[in-house]
């Protein structure tokens, strides 16, 4: 049987583990750009880079899931994301950032699904922004939005993650940046403005997606036995709510509050 360390390193594969991508964030957090990127001067640069990550994501056979990646999980030291939309259609920023809309000062949450092989753990409820602010030395800002070609924002949701990584932050990591909903049902716990002001949806489908999966991992740790309990309620919520595409998620610790049927 193999060991641990051993099913993890297979699982990784070209990317490279937690405590790796922790030292070298660490390394260059603010080092890349030095200065405003300048297509003229930078473009060969740039269509070089963009060929390592893709050929780095399509190594994968988990490339549709994953979608994308940053520079940092594979090992370089730039701060730069890959992702492909489909076939025909990709993205390459330097130096990403991202935010809510300045004009929404209680942004709308999402929870998907998400896998991300740097993570200590493989699966985590993401948490993410519905109406996102994309802001890169490579592109002007725009709005990350609905789109109807992706009506459960499986997109949007890669694309915070990757950018998220570009920054330092996994959604297993141990800070107490709520980019997973382990992180925020902590919060929601602790502080009563965040539970009052909190907003979430998640999309009907995605909660089929979390009921196959029988662990859901965050934060360092196994909710073994919360899991059964965070089932029971999103079940609960999908009876509450059959004619809805998107369901509201109660301000409460679905891993130990029960929704009242």
């Amino acid at each position: 049987m193999q060991s641990l360390v051993n099913s993890r390193a297979n699982y990784r594969k070209n990317f490279i583990d937690y405590n790796a991508f922790i030292e070298l964030s660490m390394g260059i957090k603010g080092s890349y750009p030095s200065i405003k990127y300048d297509p003229s001067v930078d473009f060969e640069l740039f269509q070089e880079l963009k060929r390592k990550l893709k050929r780095e994501l399509d190594s994968r056979e988990d490339k549709q899931e994953l979608m994308g990646l940053s520079a940092s999980q594979i090992g370089l030291p730039v701060h730069a994301i890959y992702i492909e939309k489909d076939t025909t259609s990709s993205v390459m920023l330097i130096d990403p950032k991202i935010g809510p809309s300045p004009k929404d000062s209680n942004p709308e949450l999402f929870l998907k699904l998400i896998k991300c092989p740097t993570s200590p753990s493989p699966y985590h409820l993401g948490l993410f922004i519905k109406s996102a602010i994309i802001k890169s030395a490579t592109s002007k800002p725009y709005v990350l939005e609905y789109d109807a070609s992706d009506p459960t924002f499986t997109f949007s949701a890669n694309l915070q993650r990757i950018i998220w990584a570009d920054n330092g932050f996994l959604p297993g990591d141990d800070t107490p940046t709520p980019i997973n909903y382990s992180k925020a049902c902590d919060i929601i716990e602790r502080s009563a403005a965040f539970k009052k002001h909190f907003r979430c949806t998640i999309h009907r489908k995605e909660i089929t997606n979390i009921l196959k999966q029988p662990l859901i991992i965050d934060s360092l740790n196994i909710h073994e036995k919360n899991t059964s309990s965070l089932h029971k309620n999103l079940l609960q919520l999908l009876a509450n709510n059959i004619n809805k595409e998107w369901i509201e998620i109660p301000s409460i610790n679905l891993f130990k509050e029960k929704i009242i049927s």
